[in-house]
């Protein structure tokens, strides 16, 4: 329960940036914000400041922030403190600003991370902590050095690894050498290798400047590749998948299971998919909602306030249906569903991601 609150904290962080984003522009823009809502749904905690309710929603993964007249009738006519009674330019830096804060966010722990330092494989055999209770139970102890699998000489991890994962749930006879005393140690490995085992690693860091840079390198290569495989999943091609919540949530909770490290890198990975994926010039979304601003510059007048509301809601309702559909899928592939006799089903009879 603890790591799975850990997990949707720190995934609530990332909206709270996000939306944070969007309030500070709004304001800064002198726009009215009627709701800053951290979560769907209703409110477990609510509190009203001068201008705005702050909210925290039962559904942690999301939020919101409403700004006075982005809906039909939501502001009286004149009232400067509205949404489209504002310019262009300063709706479109409200919209973008949650995005832009996600993506700086990711390049900001990068580099922090780059400045403090983090433990890199050095690519030798060797154990550095054993963490699975099936490699414990073989006899395997932190130094080892692996020399052999099955008789067959493994000089890299990546070596070590293959010669594991080809013999798949077999029982094998592992040579190490600890205390400069070789021993044989017999272990049964996984579906694709022998779980439990962190190879040995050692700590890289860089000077602030150079943190900074590879930050941004890495920042921009992660959302290139996010990129691409949207497009191949758009395409059919490769083996893109989206991911829903529950698949979301999942992999943060598995991050933080292994260590802080795990945990700080798959947020950044998260944040700057949100940032990316708000960006899509799709209704509902703040990169729908830019093209409506954009369009609007380019007639040289606002797109009716009743038809883009009508385009959003329809935005929405089609994303529901998508998270809805991730959802389930990602339920049926991840719980551990039992038959009576406390087997496993067949894997064709659970439902799957796309």
């Amino acid at each position: 329960m603890l790591t799975a609150a850990v997990a949707i904290l720190s995934l609530g962080v990332l909206v709270l940036l996000h939306e944070a984003g969007h309030f500070a522009l709004a304001r800064a823009c002198r726009m009215r914000v009627d709701v800053f809502s951290v979560g769907f749904g209703p409110a477990l905690l609510a509190f009203r400041g001068r201008q705005t309710e702050y909210r925290l929603g039962m559904l942690p993964l999301g939020g919101y922030v409403r700004i006075a007249g982005m809906a039909p009738g939501d502001y009286p006519p004149g009232d400067s403190a509205g949404f489209y009674a504002r310019p262009a330019w300063q709706r479109l830096l409200v919209l973008l600003a949650g995005p832009v804060v996600n993506g700086v966010f990711a390049v900001l722990l990068l580099a922090t991370l780059y400045v403090v330092g983090f433990g890199v494989p050095t690519g030798e055999p060797v154990i550095e902590e054993v963490t699975g209770k099936a490699a414990a139970a073989a006899g395997f102890l932190p130094g080892d050095r692996v020399l052999s699998v099955e008789g067959t000489e493994v000089g890299t991890w990546l070596e070590l690894t293959r010669a594991l994962g080809a013999r798949p749930s077999q029982v094998v006879e592992v040579k190490v050498r600890r205390n400069e005393v070789e021993l044989a140690l017999t272990a049964r490995c996984g579906p694709d290798s022998l779980p439990g085992l962190k190879p040995q690693s050692q700590i890289v860091r860089y000077r602030v400047k150079d943190a900074a840079w590879f930050a941004v390198l890495k920042t921009g290569e992660l959302a290139v590749g996010m990129l691409s495989g949207l497009r191949d999943w758009a395409l059919g091609k490769g083996e893109a998948e989206l991911m829903g919540p529950v698949g979301i949530v999942s992999e943060t909770v598995e991050a933080v299971h292994k260590d802080r490290l795990s945990l700080f890198f798959i947020l950044v990975q998260i944040s700057v998919a949100l940032a990316l994926m708000n960006l899509l010039p799709l209704p509902a979304l703040d990169g729908g909602r830019v093209a409506f601003v954009l369009l609007g510059v380019i007639r040289r007048r606002p797109i009716d306030v009743r038809v883009e509301a009508v385009v959003h809601a329809l935005g929405v309702l089609s994303l529901m249906v998508l998270v809805a559909y991730l959802s389930w899928g990602e339920i049926g592939s991840r719980w551990p569903w039992r038959d009576e006799a406390g087997a496993a089903p067949d894997a064709g009879s659970a439902a799957s991601a796309p």
